[in-house]
């Protein structure tokens, strides 16, 4: 059977232990987002070269933006 292949969470913070990518299998892309520019610019360092694990600037309550 086929799994969650894309997970995309919305106000996310920072991405620390035991977020959401160390938590679904292998070959899962998640994609973070939250509208403050600090928290995605050091979400951004702490995710590094994580494999399938994307991280965006965007207010999910202006999606139009």
């Amino acid at each position: 059977e086929r799994g969650l292949e894309t997970i995309m969470d919305f106000a996310s913070g920072l991405p620390t232990m035991d977020h959401l990518h160390t938590a679904v299998a292998p070959g899962t892309t998640v994609i973070y987002s939250d509208r403050d520019p600090v928290c995605v610019e050091y979400g951004r360092e702490i995710l590094g070269d994580t494999p399938n694990v994307h991280y965006f600037q965007a207010d999910c309550r202006r999606p139009e933006e």
